[in-house]
């Protein structure tokens, strides 16, 4: 059995929907050296989980987290 992945995310808009919350620092598309895109959020210093509003915001995109992890004092989320 082959694997396949189709990736119907909408990292642009998703980056321009959470960008505005106050609890996002920056949020910005990443090219993957596969091809994809990536979106990396960063959170303000000391927020240590993505908020139901992000969240939300990301599942009208159809993204989700691949990953989220403590940088200093900011929390980092990878999203596809």
């Amino acid at each position: 059995m082959v694997e396949v992945s189709v990736q119907t995310s909408d990292i642009k808009g998703a980056a321009n929907a959470v960008e505005p919350h106050p609890v996002v620092l920056d949020a910005r598309a990443v090219d993957q050296h596969d091809g994809h895109d990536v979106l990396e959020i960063v959170l303000l210093e000391r927020v240590d989980r993505v908020p139901p509003a992000v969240l939300r915001d990301l599942g009208d995109h159809d993204c989700g987290i691949t990953f989220a992890q403590p940088q200093g004092d900011h929390l980092v989320v990878e999203v596809q």
